[in-house]
This record gives C-alpha cells, sequence and structure tokens, in this order.
C-alpha cells in the first residue's frame, strides 16, 4: 500500500497532521524522498518540531539540522520509552540512529504511538518488517 494512502488513514486523526496543500515546504529539502504527502507538527508548537512525510521517506528538523530518513533505509522503530514516550528511536540499516520527536497528543494519547503504527505499516509494505 503506498505511503499517501497509510498516511490518509493513521495520521490523518492526529490535530497537528495536515495533507500538503502546496504551501508549505520543508526547509533545506533535498528532494529526494519523493512527492510529499502532508505534514506533522503539534498543536502546542511553534512549527520548528514539524515532520515532513514523504512518499519515500521522513524530513525534520533536530537541533537546528534537518534530517531525512528514506523508509528504505529504515531497519526498525521503538519507542524511546515504551508507551509514555514522545519520542521515536529510527534504527537504521547502517547502524546509525536518529531520535524523531513526536511531543504532542493529550492525557494519556501520545500522538508518537500513531506515528510509530504508520511506519510499522510502511515498513512492512516494503517488505522490511520489524516490529517495535
Amino acid at each position: 500500500m503506498h505511503p499517501s494512502i497509510r498516511a490518509h488513514r493513521i495520521l490523518k486523526r492526529l490535530a497537528g497532521y495536515r495533507n500538503w496543500t502546496g504551501e508549505e515546504v520543508p526547509p533545506n529539502h533535498k528532494g529526494k524522498l519523493g512527492d510529499l504527502i502532508g505534514s506533522y507538527s503539534p498543536e502546542t508548537g511553534d512549527g520548528s518540531e514539524a515532520i515532513w512525510i514523504f512518499s519515500e521517506g521522513l524530513c525534520w528538523i533536530a537541533e537546528g539540522v534537518v534530517a531525512q530518513v528514506a523508509y528504505k533505509d529504515i531497519e526498525s522503530v521503538e519507542l524511546g520509552d515504551e508507551k509514555n514516550s514522545r519520542n521515536l528511536r529510527l534504527r537504521l540499516n547502517s547502524g546509525e540512529q536518529h531520535l524523531l520527536s513526536v511531543p504532542g497528543g493529550t492525557g494519556p494519547f501520545h500522538d508518537s504511538l500513531e506515528i510509530l503504527r504508520f511506519l510499522d505499516r510502511v515498513l512492512a509494505d516494503l517488505g522490511r518488517a520489524d516490529p517495535a
């Protein structure tokens, strides 16, 4: 299944998720991740914690640096601190790790769980599933 369908089915429920309208563009995007599908930015944030969802991967800003990860390069995705985590740890095939901050959500419902579910489904669709 295409990541755009997964995003529509899973991420549309998040208050901070927006389908791409053609207006916002990730800063310094290098164009290696395919078509822009949408973006996630927690309602309480100032936009500096935005995650852009592409057909071929994710792009976000971490400590002032633009990070990009292709889905095909992700070996596994894990919650940083069990179900209470607002971070996801992306382990790449190269052994490299990235921490993806997902601070949104209300009460016990953390948006990180839905982003994790989205990534697990996309990896399964690629035949690279290693569910957390």
